[in-house]
């Protein structure tokens, strides 16, 4: 099973309300190695098309539903980057993998309403794990394909 757009704009109704928010945007899509994890990265703007908010929505192999994450901080090289740049910064690093090339190592925290949290790594200089994401404890090497990044 994979994330469908109906299970995203099911998140987005599900999400604290922005008042201000004005469009949604799937912006990249990854999958995990272990469970069959489908993960829908999407970014909420405000009426001044600036980033306010970014979500991942996660689905299984399972009957289980779609697990919703708000992200609650992104990093690069250890920096604590702002929510406007959140989007941007992930699909850099994404673009960047993708090419073999290095543009900074990006750690995403999420959390869902019941307190779980979602990390990602993208981008990491070292080891053979070059991305991955860990929810509840549980570690998946993660792909995130150059064709599903949309500016």
């Amino acid at each position: 099973m994979s994330f469908s757009s109906a299970s995203v704009a099911l998140a987005v109704s599900l999400l604290p309300a922005l008042g201000f928010a004005s469009q949604s945007k799937n912006f990249a899509s990854c999958f995990g190695d272990h469970h069959g994890s489908y993960l829908a990265l999407w970014a909420i703007s405000g009426a001044d098309n600036v980033v306010a908010q970014v979500n991942i929505g996660v689905t299984d192999d399972s009957d289980r539903p779609a697990r919703f994450f708000q992200v609650q901080e992104v990093s690069k090289n250890g920096v604590v980057l702002p929510v406007s740049s959140y989007s941007w910064a992930i699909r850099q690093a994404i673009k960047a993998d993708a090419a073999g090339t290095y543009y900074g190592f990006i750690k995403v925290t999420a959390k869902d309403a019941g307190g779980k949290l979602l990390y990602m790594n993208i981008n990491k200089p070292i080891g053979s794990l070059r991305a991955a994401m860990a929810i509840n404890g549980v570690i998946e090497e993660l792909n995130c394909p150059l064709a599903s990044v949309r500016d």
